[in-house]
């Protein structure tokens, strides 16, 4: 996306600096809070923080000033974070699981999201709207933290964690499959650039917030916090549909057409 919007290689090369600068400005400072600030009230600020966010892009989405394919990107990244974050957290310090056992909960996600990839999805494809799936694999993910924090049967866990990966894998696929029949063929390299970008983006920013709650209010009001919000920014998030259509392919197009006015405006 950089270089659409400027050739200098100075910018491009400072893309990866500019990443960093956020956590090198603020970490400390948050560090700082977390030891002054009564820690009920830094986590309710951290929550509040991420509902503002989640609210912030429905309201944009409503005034139909969002791209809603990189807006449900972005809200998906920011809350899926939470199963790299937390997961490995309520295994190791509340489970007490050994090494070997952390490797199979990993195993077990991802055999739910082979299951997911290979039985599940084409058979809801075939039935529902793009929106109706990704609500739905949403939904069992909220469930999947919630069952997260409560369960404390290690075989038990390990089947919550492959509900887990069923509903990632669906979720994560259906916004890409979306993105890929909305954009236009012109533009289809900067259109998948930029869902990847926004996506790792929100994840990393999603691991840092989720880990600093954790750290302050431990991993299961973490789990119960994030579920919550969650739920709320899919029920906000209403209107960004991913039901392709033409409305969906002009949205789409229209966004990329002004990036390239306003990256050829610049030069």
């Amino acid at each position: 996306m950089m270089n659409v919007v400027t050739g200098s290689p100075f910018l491009i090369s400072l893309m990866a600096s500019v990443a960093s600068l956020p956590f090198f400005l603020f970490t400390l400072p948050a560090g700082v809070l977390a030891d002054k600030v009564n820690r009920q009230k830094f986590v309710c600020a951290i929550n509040l923080w991420l509902a503002a966010i989640a609210v912030g892009l429905a309201v944009l989405g409503w005034l139909h000033l969002l791209n809603p394919v990189l807006a449900r990107n972005f809200l998906f990244a920011l809350f899926i974070s939470v199963i790299p974050a937390l997961m490995p957290v309520v295994g190791l310090q509340v489970l007490h699981l050994g090494s070997s056992q952390l490797g199979l909960l990993f195993t077990s996600m991802g055999a739910g999201s082979v299951f997911g990839a290979v039985f599940v999805i084409s058979w809801l494809r075939a039935r529902f709207s793009p929106d109706s799936v990704t609500l739905a694999a949403n939904l069992l993910i909220v469930l999947a933290y919630m069952l997260m924090a409560f369960v404390r049967q290690a075989e038990v866990f390990f089947v919550v964690a492959a509900l887990a990966g069923v509903g990632w894998t669906l979720s994560a696929s259906e916004l890409w499959v979306a993105a890929q029949r909305a954009m236009p063929s012109w533009a289809r390299g900067r259109m998948n650039a930029t869902v990847i970008m926004i996506s790792q983006a929100a994840m990393v920013f999603g691991g840092v917030i989720w880990s600093s709650a954790a750290a302050v209010a431990g991993p299961i009001h973490t789990l119960l916090g994030a579920s919550v919000l969650f739920l709320a920014s899919l029920l906000l998030a209403g209107r960004l549909s991913i039901n392709v259509g033409a409305d969906l392919e002009d949205k789409v197009s229209g966004f990329l057409s002004g990036s390239v006015e306003s990256g050829a405006g610049r030069q």
